[in-house]
C-alpha cells in the first residue's frame, strides 16, 4: 500500500465514556440547563454523522468505565445502533469513582480491536477517551504488560486521543499536569490530548479530532487560537 493511500484508510474509533459523579453535572448551554453527559452524548452525535459524510466507511464502536470498562456496542457503519446506547448511557446514574485501572482498561481495548501493522488491515483504528476524572491519576503496575502493549501499537495502524473534562476552578479537584504527563508523555504513540473546562466548548475539541490521524498536524504544529 503507498504512503498516500495509507492516509486515506478508513477509521475504526472506539469511544469510551468515563461515568463518575462529575457527568451528571449541569451546564448552561444554548440558555438550557443541562448535564455534562448529554453535552458529551450530543458532541459524539455530531462527529459520527460529520464523519460518515466525509467517508461512509468508517466504523465505530463504544465502551464506558464505571467501576470497570464495559462494551456497549461492536464497531458498525451504521451509527443508529451506537447512537442508542448513548442515549442509555446518558441516562445512567454515576457514582463517584476514585480509581481508573489502565490494566483493565487496554486489555479491553486489546481483546476489541485487533489492530495490525498498517498495510496489513483495511482500517485505522483509534480509541478517544472521554475522561471526566480530573482528580483520579490512571493506574497501572509498572511491571505490567501494558507497556508492551504502547510498544505494539506505536508500530500499528493505531492512535489515542483523550479529552479531560475538569472542573473549572483549579485546585485539588483538578490534576491536569499530572494526568497531561500520564495520558500524553508517557506512551509511546503521540495522541492528542485535549481539556475542556466542564464541557463548555466540547464540541470546538471533538471537531478538532474529525481530521485522520494519518493527515492532521501535530498538537505542537496547532496555533494556539484553534484551540
Amino acid at each position: 500500500m503507498s504512503q498516500t493511500n495509507k492516509k486515506y484508510l478508513p477509521e475504526r474509533i472506539l469511544f469510551c465514556i468515563t461515568r463518575d459523579g462529575l457527568v451528571n453535572n449541569k451546564i448552561t448551554k444554548d440558555k438550557m440547563k443541562r448535564t455534562i453527559i448529554e453535552c458529551i452524548v450530543e458532541a459524539i452525535k455530531i462527529f459520527i454523522k460529520s464523519k460518515q459524510m466525509i467517508n461512509p466507511n468508517h466504523e465505530f464502536a463504544l465502551m464506558s468505565y464505571g467501576s470497570d470498562p464495559q462494551f456497549h456496542c461492536s464497531f458498525n457503519k451504521d451509527p443508529t445502533q451506537i447512537l442508542q446506547k448513548m442515549e442509555r448511557i446518558s441516562s445512567y446514574t454515576s457514582l463517584d469513582y476514585q480509581s481508573f485501572d489502565l490494566v483493565k482498561f487496554f486489555k479491553k481495548i486489546d481483546h476489541i480491536c485487533k489492530i495490525k501493522t498498517i498495510g496489513q488491515d483495511d482500517y485505522f483504528y483509534r480509541v478517544i477517551l472521554i475522561y471526566t476524572r480530573p482528580n483520579v491519576i490512571p493506574s497501572f503496575n509498572e511491571d505490567f504488560e501494558g507497556f508492551s502493549l504502547f510498544e505494539k501499537w506505536s508500530q500499528k495502524a493505531f492512535t489515542w486521543d483523550t479529552i479531560l473534562i475538569h472542573h473549572k476552578s483549579k485546585g485539588k479537584k483538578n490534576k491536569i499536569e499530572k494526568l497531561f504527563t500520564d495520558f500524553a508523555e508517557s506512551f509511546l504513540i503521540k495522541p492528542y490530548f485535549l481539556e475542556d473546562k466542564s464541557c463548555q466548548n466540547i464540541y470546538n475539541k471533538m471537531s478538532l479530532l474529525l481530521s485522520h490521524p494519518l493527515q492532521r498536524k501535530s498538537l505542537n504544529e496547532m496555533n494556539p487560537i484553534e484551540f
